[in-house]
């Protein structure tokens, strides 16, 4: 998004006002799942991350009470589900037609690269992936990269379905899988964490870029959403925005919209 119409979407939302008519700004249900740089913990239980820092900074911009203290790491299914009630804010969340109309969706923050993940010394090619293959794949349940997998024609009782990323790259270290999708960062942060040699892995296929999103549910007063779509729109266009950037060295990269 260029300077000009940045300029006119904060005009546009600084024309819906104070939320509920008042400088006062509701509380929200705030969840996340571990998706290294966006939203992590560190050695210390610290909650950390891309994602973690700029909605801090957009909750403070908008006088909200609440600060990083108040967001909860749970797994995706249960964030997913949480986000049919009033009032919930979920990230990070990629943007797919399927999604679209779900949620009210907030940003993009950022872009990233999925990819089908493989050992390094996998018989697998791009060749491999014809119709009727015998490819077996792990995903996290409701994640979106079940339909990249799809679109690459594996069988589906050949794709398992289970509750957390580490799962499927234990998975795919113990041979149970021949692949995963994810973006190489958070692939290599969490093959740290869980004690795998992440050089033994390479990317065999790009899916090109996705952006990266806040959402909120869909029955949450939609001027909730405006204000902090302004506070975002503000706050990517200053200097804080590129300083995140580079402290968690995802360089200054452009939103594909």
């Amino acid at each position: 998004m260029n300077r000009i119409l940045a300029f006119f979407v904060i005009l546009f939302f600084s024309s819906l006002g104070h939320v509920n008519g008042s400088g006062e700004f509701p509380k929200l249900d705030i969840y996340m799942e571990e998706w290294d740089p966006f939203q992590f913990e560190d050695e210390s239980g610290e909650v950390k991350g891309f994602a973690v820092d700029l909605l801090d900074m957009m909750l403070k911009d908008v006088n909200s009470m609440q600060s990083k203290s108040d967001f909860k790491f749970i797994p995706w299914a249960r964030l997913v589900a949480n986000l049919k009630r009033k009032d919930t804010l979920g990230f990070s969340m990629l943007k797919t037609p399927e999604r679209e109309g779900m949620y009210q969706w907030i940003g993009p923050f950022h872009t990233i690269n999925n990819y089908v993940i493989v050992k390094k010394y996998s018989a697998l090619t791009k060749e491999s992936f014809n119709s009727g293959n015998n490819v077996t794949a792990a995903t996290v349940i409701g994640d979106a990269s079940v339909n990249n997998i799809r679109s690459l024609g594996v069988n589906e009782k050949n794709i398992y379905k289970v509750s957390n990323i580490e799962s499927t790259i234990r998975m795919l270290d113990r041979g149970r899988v021949d692949i995963i999708v994810d973006n190489w960062e958070n692939f290599r942060a969490l093959a740290i964490k869980l004690g795998i040699d992440f050089s033994k892995y390479k990317r065999l296929i790009n899916f090109g870029g996705n952006d990266i999103y806040f959402v909120l549910s869909r029955n949450t007063d939609p001027e909730i959403v405006g204000k902090l779509q302004l506070s975002f729109e503000k706050i990517k266009v200053s200097s804080q925005f590129k300083d995140l950037l580079k402290k968690y060295k995802l360089g200054l990269q452009r939103s594909s919209k």
